[in-house]
């Protein structure tokens, strides 16, 4: 493996960074008290390609390989603050960006791909239901039956990300409930405003509280056939295709993050005096920080190994399950030694370390949790 960055790909690091810095934190600690999702942000983010890093650029993405795509994402975990906005804009580019990309038709690509790869169009994947978590698809109750040119949807979401700011939902639903996973899940393309589709409020939660998560019903909701994603119960290519790309790029966010919590660590370790020296220079401090340092260097060799995978459309299921599960762990161990060490500053809201924990617990969870991650890789181990 070759494990240095090109020019080009050091010079897109550099520039995501300062974009990240310049345009992207402000005001992040009042939002994250409200609650609040900043457009403003979000259209900044899209205009610089961050919606559709590696969609070809004649379909509105800035078309980079793999590698450079995670190069960018690593840079914005770095740079940007707001974890709420990162997750929105990996979570966007994975399950609709991509997979729109890899399995659109030619009409849904030119009806909706540029716009969603632009970002004009905020989209996302919803799968999630109130009995349907860690046993998604062996619990979907969410159907699509047909009729004529339609299908019409009835279900329910929940604990779906940006629903409220979402125009486009990729939706799982079953189609053939003999066939379970391989043949009886189908996605379909369903635009806000449908009638029948009801956004519900979003609910308040611990972290990553500037991504609206809420959830939706679907009630008799008419979707032209000509909407469905992957073919008529290919939603389980579709959903493995998206989580792939989300366990990968989201993490290689988290790397970015990881990186920059390490170095606010080490500045504060050398600056903080306590027993007529500095932190730093106590083997008990020292070594929690050489901890957080090779749980960060083990991250990002996990998601580079991922992406190369991905590079040369290799399958990368067992190794993007890999990456969600130890580096979100490491990102939460990460972010609590940066409070131990810190101390009693780390958990005033104002320096804004305590809030990298909470943002970093909910990665343990979403995009599946470590359990479930550990028992694919199980399978893929044979056992």
């Amino acid at each position: 493996m070759d494990l240095d960055f090109t020019p080009e790909q050091k010079q897109l690091y550099e520039e995501v960074v300062e974009f990240a810095r310049k345009e992207l934190n402000g005001d992040i600690e009042a939002r994250d008290r409200e609650e609040r999702f900043s457009h403003e942000q979000w259209k900044k983010a899209c205009e610089k390609g961050m919606a559709g890093l590696p969609v070809p650029q004649e379909y509105g993405g800035r078309g980079l390989d793999y590698i450079s795509t995670m190069i960018a994402m690593e840079a914005l975990g770095y740079g940007c603050e707001d974890s709420g906005l990162i997750f929105s804009l990996g979570a966007h580019m994975a399950t609709a960006s991509v997979v729109l990309w890899k399995l659109g038709t030619e009409a849904q690509k030119a009806k909706y791909l540029k716009r969603v790869a632009t970002g004009q169009m905020p989209a996302i994947g919803a799968i999630t239901e109130p009995n349907a978590g860690s046993d998604a698809f062996a619990a979907l109750t969410t159907t699509a039956v047909r009729d004529g040119d339609y299908y019409i949807v009835n279900g329910e979401k929940r604990n779906i990300s940006c629903t409220t700011t979402s125009e486009l939902f990729n939706i799982f639903a079953v189609t053939d409930k003999n066939k379970g996973f391989h043949g009886g899940i189908t996605a379909l393309l369903i635009e806000k405003g449908t009638p029948g589709l009801e956004i519900l409020p979003p609910v308040s939660k611990m972290g990553l509280r500037t991504m609206p998560l809420g959830g939706f019903k679907l009630n008799n909701v008419r979707v032209p056939a000509e909407n469905i994603l992957g073919g008529v119960g290919g939603g389980g290519q579709v959903f493995n295709v998206a989580m792939d790309w989300e366990r990968v790029t989201l993490f290689a966010s988290h790397v970015g993050t990881m990186q920059r919590v390490l170095e606010k660590t080490i500045r504060y370790a050398r600056m903080r005096k306590q027993g007529g020296q500095t932190i730093g220079k106590h083997q008990a401090i020292a070594h929690k920080i050489v901890d957080m340092k090779m749980l960060l260097e083990a991250s990002r060799l996990l998601v580079y190994k991922a992406a190369s995978n991905l590079q040369k459309s290799m399958g990368a299921s067992m190794e993007s399950s890999m990456v969600k599960a130890y580096v979100s762990e490491a990102y939460v161990e990460v972010a609590r030694q940066c409070i131990q060490v810190h101390g009693a500053i780390g958990y005033w809201t104002s320096t804004g370390v305590e809030r990298v924990l909470r943002d970093a617990i909910a990665s343990t969870i979403y995009s599946g949790t470590s359990e479930i991650h550990r028992n694919i890789v199980a399978r893929w181990l044979g056992l």
